[in-house]
């Protein structure tokens, strides 16, 4: 099986229907997406990435490794954004959004990191995520998952997002002086 063919024809019957009743993506609130995103230079995205495949392995009869999909995301993220897509439009949710529109927007933000100047931008591909992130909340709130803790910003998140807005803060010092 190669990249994006969960989503053939053949494949199509494999993604959660919401038949089970149990239904858990990993979706946090913009505010802990945006700033954890900013201030660990994308590390968390990589984290949103995991928790998520973990969860479509879940739901799903898809064999797929999570960690490698996380690690290598920047190949598995179209795949990731249609699958959650995919399960939206399964469950009655209208998505709006575009999985290739969104995997371009991240990958041009990304690129960012080798324009002068415009190395700020790059911390910012955690924009391309919101829209797949809020709908990650919308089914999780619509099916009343109340056991997840992710919406609020935990001690641990505020301590990393200081430490990290330390060395964002003299990244940007550093490339302008």
């Amino acid at each position: 099986m190669s990249i994006g063919d969960e989503f053939s024809s053949e494949y199509h019957d494999q993604v959660d229907n919401g038949d089970d009743g149990v239904f858990f993506l990993y979706g946090v609130s913009t505010p802990k997406l945006i700033l954890s995103s900013i201030f660990t230079y994308g590390i968390f995205n990589l984290y949103w990435f995991y928790r998520n495949w973990d969860y479509i392995k879940q739901s799903s009869n898809i064999e797929l490794n999570s960690l490698v999909r996380a690690w290598l995301f920047p190949f598995y993220m179209y795949s990731c954004f249609k699958y959650i897509k995919t399960i939206a439009n399964n469950r009655g949710f209208e998505v709006e959004w575009s999985p290739v529109l969104l995997t371009i927007i991240y990958f041009i933000l990304f690129s960012c990191w080798y324009i002068p100047y415009l190395f700020i931008l790059a911390l910012l591909p955690c924009l391309a995520i919101l829209p797949v992130n809020k709908t990650c909340c919308r089914l999780n709130d619509s099916f009343s998952v109340k056991q997840f803790k992710g919406y609020e910003i935990s001690k641990n998140n505020l301590i990393l997002i200081i430490v990290g807005s330390i060395f964002v803060g003299l990244s940007v010092i550093n490339a302008y002086l």
